[in-house]
């Protein structure tokens, strides 16, 4: 996902396609990356 393209996205989260697990968070003009994972069970972001 180009930055272009991320400019024009509404407030949301949206899949970073190829990166499972990787998504974008935006909310009131800002622009957050996160990361989900898993280990022994328990998700963290």
């Amino acid at each position: 996902m180009t930055k272009a393209r991320i400019s024009t996205l509404d407030d949301g989260v949206y899949a970073v396609g190829g990166v499972v697990g990787l998504r974008i968070r935006k909310r009131n003009g800002t622009t957050r990356y996160l990361m989900r994972w898993s280990r022994h069970g328990v998700r963290h972001d």
